[in-house]
């Protein structure tokens, strides 16, 4: 069997798996939780938790929310207090018991009527129920007992993320020295606090899930489509125009990749950012500095570079880590720096102080003439003049730096980033300087594998185990050996039947691996856990007994993985199935 006739098998035998499984008195709605924050202490979802939960048409609210939690917390472990105990509510945080007008008892059915939505655009919520004493400690913390002028006179000081101790101990530190300037009042501890409050500042943040209107769902997203192997030049025109149209970029972005059949539920934008972060850093900062370049300028290229760094920091893609410590001191200090005061220790690239250096060690020598003039020198050219010579270089690679870096700032505006970067530069430092970038390794990818094994001391659980095993030693052989696939991969049809077939290289690393299976190559920076959860297929003969050979199901969006244990028990199987599979899956869609 050819891999076009086992994709083509699965789709059909997918789609069959799932028909039988619809039941018609059960419908899938969304749960997600609702959480306390904000200067008002409001109730508000957290955002990019949800999980889809199928319930009965007439099932108890009780019931509903029995399941709810139970599912919510065997993905979301995170969420979970021991002793703590939820309720079911609206988006707008009240309780759910009784249809809204009505004596009758909430049922799912009779609430879709009401509001006329599809079932799966249904978001019911979990509420954490807190203690009376907790809610009065809380409140006698709001009370105005001291001066916060300061916190609450910019709505900029991104104050969301502090929890009401924080507010006060801050509070108590602005009595005690009243004559701190204001913007040293918000101190963020770490990078996710910054980033979690930023991503509110997207204009979709609180309505998207509310919205039913196609068009109006349009206007509040930047829909990009693009190849993914486009130049970098393409995928920054598509961008502009999407800006141009939309009239802003404070919008969320969802990709839509050519030719292949994913929808973006986050996943494809994380791999979107992924790809053009990794061009932009390749082909616009090269050396750690902005490429010198007026056209980039010209045609907002540098901008569009900005906005599209502040999207993904915010959105869960990849930080930059694109400039030379001394470039993002630069970024930061933007409006101070004084070009007659200029230090080759300070404000410049290893690369240019070499350059410098040369200049300064042989002025005359006729191959730095071009360079020398091309920088606006135009007096002598001799040993007798070094000290003009270097500064003029020095003055002339500044001010072309800092046109380049005002561009990628004015991008950079978007979502609040830059202002953010400029309160808290050194939280901001290592997301963007190039020796700060962690590279994903094997021990990384394989922290992050869940597996849902069966029952403890079963025949399947030993099975399983073993796979696991091929799966994290996979991944070493990887980290350990460089592994490439020359347009050809090996494909087993059994044990005894190898043939080769056609496939697009791929990413063969750890990162690459983490990537295939949930869009993103890097460790999230925004304090939300990345967990990979495996399944173990065992019936794969039952329901296909004529098939010789099974390959790993993924879910990138969802961070499912499904291997079959018939066919991938063996080291040696596992590891050519697991090739074969990623060489020609590599795009989103069903394989």
């Amino acid at each position: 069997m050819s891999f076009g006739q086992y994709k083509a098998v699965k789709g059909s035998q997918w789609k069959e798996r799932v028909t039988k499984k619809s039941k018609p008195n059960e419908v899938g709605v969304q749960i997600g939780m609702l959480e306390r924050g904000g200067k008002d202490f409001e109730l508000k979802p957290i955002r990019n938790q949800t999980i889809l939960l199928n319930i009965g048409k007439t099932e108890s609210v009780d019931s509903i929310l029995e399941k709810a939690v139970k599912k919510y917390l065997q993905f979301y472990p995170k969420s979970h207090d021991d002793g703590a105990s939820y309720y079911l509510a609206f988006r707008d945080g009240r309780i759910i018991d009784l249809l809204s007008g009505t004596d009758e008892p909430f049922t799912i059915i009779k609430y879709k009527e009401n509001i006329g939505k599809d079932y799966s655009r249904i978001f019911l919520y979990l509420v954490k129920e807190e203690k009376e004493d907790a809610a009065e400690h809380q409140e006698d913390d709001l009370l105005p007992d001291f001066p916060l002028t300061t916190l609450f006179s910019d709505p900029h000081n991104f104050i969301d993320c502090f929890s009401i101790d924080e507010l006060q101990k801050t509070a108590n530190k602005e009595c005690d020295s009243s004559q701190k300037n204001e913007s040293q009042i918000k101190k963020y501890e770490n990078i996710c606090e910054v980033l979690s409050d930023l991503n509110k500042n997207i204009d979709d943040a609180d309505i998207m899930q509310d919205i039913d209107d196609a068009d109006i769902m349009q206007m509040m997203q930047l829909y990009i489509i693009v190849r993914r192997s486009a130049p970098v030049a393409r995928y920054l025109a598509l961008w502009q125009r999407e800006v141009n149209t939309k009239g802003s970029a404070n919008k969320r972005v969802v990709v839509k990749f050519q030719g292949e059949n994913g929808i973006d539920s986050g996943a494809m934008a994380k791999e979107f950012f992924a790809i053009v972060v990794r061009l932009i850093r390749e082909h616009f900062c090269p050396d750690g500095s902005p490429v010198d370049s007026m056209l980039y300028v010209q045609n907002g290229y540098f901008k569009a570079c900005g906005e599209i760094i502040a999207a993904s920091l915010v959105q869960g893609g990849p930080a930059p880590f694109c400039f030379h410590s001394n470039v993002f001191k630069m970024l930061t200090a933007i409006n101070s720096i004084d070009i007659r005061k200029l230090d080759l220790h300070i404000h410049f690239t290893e690369s240019e102080k070499q350059l410098i250096q040369r200049i300064s060690d042989d002025p005359s020598n006729s191959s730095y003439s071009d360079t020398i003039l091309e920088h606006g020198y135009t007096g002598l050219v001799s040993a007798d003049h070094t000290t003009d010579i270097t500064r003029t270089l020095m003055v002339s690679i500044t001010n072309r730096r800092l046109c380049y870096l005002k561009e990628f700032l004015s991008g950079l505006e978007l979502f609040g980033i830059f202002e953010a970067l400029q309160r808290n530069p050194l939280l901001f430092e290592p997301l963007f300087i190039t020796s700060s970038e962690r590279a994903v390794d094997a021990n990384y990818v394989a922290s992050l594998l869940i597996p849902n094994h069966s029952d403890e001391n079963s025949s399947k659980r030993i099975v399983e185990e073993k796979i696991m095993d091929n799966f994290v030693d996979f991944l070493m052989h990887l980290e350990d050996n460089k592994v490439n696939v020359t347009g050809h991969e090996i494909l087993a049809n059994d044990e005894n039947d190898c043939h080769l077939i056609s496939c697009t290289p791929p990413d063969l690393t750890p990162a690459g691996v983490l990537g295939w299976l949930t869009g993103q190559k890097h460790s999230p920076i925004f304090g939300n856990d990345l967990q990979i959860s495996v399944q173990f297929d065992h019936n794969c003969l039952e329901n296909n007994p004529k098939h010789s050979i099974c390959y790993p199901v993924v879910g990138a969006c969802g961070r499912v993985v499904t291997l079959p244990t018939k066919h991938m028990e063996k080291e040696n199987n596992f590891r050519s199935i697991f090739l074969t599979a990623i060489c020609n899956a590599q795009a989103f869609g069903l394989h």
